[in-house]
């Protein structure tokens, strides 16, 4: 699915920005290292964006728009709704294993 509107798409799973942006490269037929060319940064920033080593700033998205088209609200849009997704399934995990711990909790020696 190529990254051709200005609306973020939303998922229950944390998906990397990065992997839009591949999409939206080989729908283009373009490799990292043009849109490297086009951004004026180092291969080394797009593949860290893609594979989700680097987060996506507001400067590369302002760049991302201007190479790709795009609005660089919606390359945030991408990278926030994957933080706000990373630190709620991360949450729910901490919940889960918090409720695993209830039984043991000596509620009857308490009281």
């Amino acid at each position: 699915m190529a990254a051709s509107t200005n609306t973020v798409p939303l998922s229950d799973l944390p998906i990397p920005p990065g992997e839009f942006l591949a999409e939206e490269l080989e729908a283009r037929g373009m490799t990292q290292s043009d849109l490297a060319r086009r951004m004026g940064r180092p291969s080394r920033l797009i593949s860290d964006v893609i594979h989700a080593r680097a987060a996506i700033t507001p400067e590369i998205a302002r760049e991302l728009e201007a190479a790709l088209g795009p609005s660089a609200r919606f390359w945030q849009g991408l990278e926030e709704h994957y933080r706000l997704t990373l630190d709620r399934v991360a949450g729910e995990a901490a919940m889960q294993e918090d409720e695993t711990k209830v039984p043991e909790f000596p509620a009857r020696e308490v009281v």
